[in-house]
């Protein structure tokens, strides 16, 4: 098994509704998990767009209230989810990892509320 590789760590989004949503494309994703370094987002594919996930904003659905915004990000992988569920048969699914780009210091501050209320709350 390999050893993690992140420097910081990253905190499953277990029972919370958070969504990124991709300037680009207009493509929204949910949250799998957060950290201080990146995140891992789970989108349904869609031939029609191009996913890049360079420009993010992160928002909670009830009551679309936007967390964080203008996010520069890097894709570090976009791979099949082959499970859902512990199981075969749910729909696919797209896993996307990205890495933060150069966040400014309110950015890293909101971030750090983000993780500090929203993920651990």
């Amino acid at each position: 098994m390999k050893s993690e590789r992140r420097k910081t760590p990253r905190h499953k989004m277990v029972g919370k509704d958070v969504y990124a949503l991709d300037s680009c494309s207009g493509k929204v994703a949910k949250l799998s998990d957060l950290g201080a370094g990146g995140m891992q987002l789970s989108y349904l594919p869609d031939k029609s767009t191009c996913n890049q996930w360079t420009f993010i904003d992160i928002f909670i659905g009830e009551p679309n209230q936007v967390l964080l915004s203008g996010l520069a990000c890097k894709m570090v992988y976009d791979v099949v989810g082959l499970m859902e569920n512990g199981n075969f048969s749910g729909m696919d699914v797209r896993l996307c990892g990205i890495r933060y780009n150069g966040l400014t210091d309110t950015q890293k501050e909101k971030l750090s509320n983000i993780i500090e209320n929203v993920v651990t709350a």
